[in-house]
């Protein structure tokens, strides 16, 4: 009757198949219930066997189109994508500020493994513990950072590739990846981390005990052309979270605009009106065209009853309408022939800098379809 429960480091050192060989060798499986996992040293989360079975599952599910024998490189940012583009944001879990009801029930899962990956959801503990347990499960080094990054609490990582440490935040950097942006926070030494970046540590707390020396930068310029050349297909629940994720921090600046990319399928943009100007901003995600008319099926459900569909017979076009405004579906050539004829601008801007100057303007979806 002794209750006793599994310790591991991370989740590449158990498998869902050895943890049911495990339970099936004991012959009372109530004093068997809990897995913790180490997060940094001497701090472990625990969860219970069947949600862990869940979380490595998932995880198996990210990266079942990894190649676990290529370079270093190209695993971590093949990682580093699956969760930009996976697990969004948990704003109302950042501050008891938003909503305190809500982040009392949701500060423990948005800051370890069950809120990312199970709900797509968490803060930057969960991202860099998402990042750590993921990179492990590819062979790949990484440790959890804890410190402060503008003056605020915050987490990132340390990886190790091909015997080389870097500082990386995956927090900070996700729109940039998404933006296919230069990222400054991206596989950066110390030097352009911590005194460009405004990232500092505290090396007394237990968190940094192991806090490697990282001397210096990954090429940038093949880290953005990785991003550039690898589109990452997304699956249209995530879609929706991202998209109202960026409305909800640009007051709305942006529409949504899908561009074909193939026949199957279609890549992600956001669009800028502002007076008679219109820019598209390319993002890396993609989507199944098969699943373009769930996404608007799922997206519009809150205008039920107000929105209708206009398909052009004689053109690749589609008008979606709402009381919130008009969508055009466009494609990949007429998007060209605008753009040549200067009637859109495709440069790519920081959203970040520019988000102000423009509030409060409806919400359009662009689909090509």
């Amino acid at each position: 009757n002794i209750s006793f429960n599994l310790v591991i480091d991370n989740l590449a050192e158990m498998t869902v198949q050895q943890l049911n060989i495990i339970e099936n060798k004991i012959s009372n499986r109530e004093n068997f219930s809990k897995i913790k996992i180490l997060k940094y040293i001497d701090c472990y989360e625990e969860y219970s066997i069947e949600k862990y079975k869940i979380i490595k599952t998932r995880i198996d599910y990210l990266l079942s189109d990894i190649d676990v024998n290529q370079g270093d490189i190209e695993k971590f940012l093949a990682v580093q994508n699956k969760i930009v583009y996976n697990v969004c944001f948990d704003k109302l879990a950042e501050s008891p500020n938003y909503d305190r009801e809500y982040f009392n029930k949701n500060y423990i899962i948005s800051r370890n493994l069950e809120g990312g990956l199970l709900q797509g959801k968490c803060v930057c503990a969960g991202y860099s513990d998402i990042l750590r347990n993921m990179l492990k499960c590819v062979n790949i080094e990484a440790n959890f950072v804890k410190g402060k990054w503008k003056e605020q609490g915050h987490a990132w990582n340390q990886v190790k590739l091909n015997d080389n440490w870097y500082n990386t935040d995956v927090t900070a950097g996700r729109y940039k990846i998404i933006q296919a942006l230069e990222n400054e926070y991206c596989l950066k030494s110390d030097l352009l981390f911590y005194s460009e970046n405004q990232y500092s540590i505290d090396l007394t707390d237990k968190a940094n005990m192991y806090i490697k020396e990282c001397p210096k930068s990954y090429n940038p310029h093949y880290i953005n052309e990785y991003i550039a050349n690898n589109l990452t297909n997304c699956e249209h629940d995530m879609v929706i979270n991202i998209i109202e994720e960026i409305q909800g921090i640009t007051n709305n600046k942006y529409n949504i605009m899908f561009l074909k990319t193939s026949d199957e399928k279609c890549q992600i943009a956001f669009v800028e009106k502002s007076d008679n100007e219109l820019k598209i901003y390319q993002t890396q995600m993609f989507i199944y065209k098969d699943e373009i008319a769930e996404f608007v099926k799922t997206y519009f459900s809150k205008y039920e009853g107000q929105c209708r569909c206009i398909n052009c017979k004689d053109n690749p076009l589609t008008f979606v309408s709402c009381q919130e405004g008009v969508g055009l579906i466009m494609g990949t050539t007429m998007r060209n022939r605008l753009f040549e004829e200067g009637v859109i601008d495709l440069r790519t801007i920081d959203e970040r800098e520019e988000y102000e100057r423009v509030k409060n303007i409806p919400i359009d979806m662009i689909v090509y379809e």
